[in-house]
């Protein structure tokens, strides 16, 4: 009798132990798709932040090259004005 009483403590305490280790095999993997989630959301912020990056140097040197061909018309107006003199 005693016999089947450890048997069946035994068999209990295996199918204890493989519960716990199935479940924590779930929330390992759900932990991993979470983190997997988390960093390709964070991949998309980064290429985001780098293409309005690119935009605003783009824009930046747009801006500059303008203000370049404004301050040599300028300034060749200024001195043909003051050839005239």
């Amino acid at each position: 009798m005693w016999l089947l009483m450890t048997a069946a403590v035994l068999l209990g305490g295996i199918v204890s132990v493989w519960r716990a280790w199935h479940s924590m095999r779930r929330r390992f993997a759900a932990e991993h798709d979470r983190q997997e989630r988390d960093l390709t959301s964070a991949r998309a912020e980064v290429a985001q932040l780098r293409h309005g990056r690119a935009l605003l140097l783009a824009d930046a040197l747009v801006v500059h090259t303008a203000c370049t061909i404004v301050d040599n018309a300028l300034r060749s107006s200024g001195s043909g004005q003051e050839q005239e003199r």
